[in-house]
């Protein structure tokens, strides 16, 4: 178990994001750390195990995608409108 517990803590952080209305952000963050750790691998999963090295267009796709949406999410994200505008 103390091997897993990246994941049990963002399991265990799931539901606190959406009782404080965070999950765009919230998972904003987890598509970021997964498309680094993805870059860091070599390999991603997207309903299939994708590898850079068998297919590398379909990675950098999917990897740029992630990074794109977790932008945007984090745009438009309370947290970050509150900061923003000092609210």
């Amino acid at each position: 178990m103390q091997e897993y517990w990246k994941s049990i803590l963002a399991l265990i952080l799931m539901p606190f994001a959406f009782y404080f209305n965070l999950a765009d952000f919230y998972f904003a963050i987890l598509f970021l750390i997964w498309s680094f750790l993805g870059i860091r691998n070599r390999s991603i999963y997207l309903l299939d195990h994708v590898s850079r090295d068998r297919s590398p267009l379909l990675f950098w796709v999917v990897v740029v995608l992630w990074i794109v949406l977790s932008i945007l999410s984090l745009a438009y994200s309370e947290p970050f409108i509150a900061w923003y505008y000092g609210y």
